[in-house]
């Protein structure tokens, strides 16, 4: 596990080192950084330290159990989160989703000068080029969505052909565009 990064200190030891001198409050604070990093116990040679280390011992112990049991339980949570992806995920899903995501494009909007100049593609042409409404792949206006289904749906591979037929109609379509 990961090693506690830090001691607490704690408002109310500052009533029990209000009397001390700084020297002596900088060689406690050096045995609290000692003892909590290295569990190096001190050997104080002022009685006053040595009467106040047990009770600031006591704190450090206190806030690393704590330390441990967050660290405990952030390890069950995070493996209850992993089990639980990987038993809903279905097997073939687990495998897809090392791969990235698939790009999409988007129709560019006509720029208002060029739009009314253009004539409007016409109705033969749009319905030959115009995707199912029930197809699962985002509409685009490149010839590229025949390589992206091959590429990033290795299930539903397309025959070169119908890569050349996809390609042919993407480029029409860009064509008929008002603008292009």
């Amino acid at each position: 596990m990961k090693q506690q990064p830090g001691v607490m200190l704690y408002f109310d030891v500052r009533e029990s080192i209000a009397q001390l001198s700084y020297e002596e409050k900088g060689m406690l604070l050096d045995a609290i950084l000692d003892y909590g990093q290295k569990r190096q116990e001190p050997d104080f040679a002022d009685r006053t330290l040595t009467l106040i280390w047990p009770f600031v011992r006591k704190d450090i112990h206190r806030d690393s159990e704590r330390y441990k049991e967050r660290q405990l339980h952030a390890k069950v949570a995070a493996d209850k989160r992993w089990a639980k992806r990987n038993e809903s995920m279905p097997e073939d899903a687990q495998v897809c989703s090392a791969m990235p995501e698939m790009p999409t494009t988007t129709t560019p909007a006509p720029s208002p000068t060029s739009s009314a100049a253009a004539a409007p593609p016409t109705a033969a042409a749009a319905s030959e080029t115009t995707p199912p409404a029930a197809s699962p792949l985002p509409r685009t206006n490149g010839s590229a969505l025949p390589d992206l289904v091959a590429r990033y749906l290795p299930g539903q591979r397309s025959t070169p052909e119908e890569i050349d037929r996809r390609r042919a109609d993407a480029i029409a379509r860009l064509r008929a565009m008002p603008g292009s």
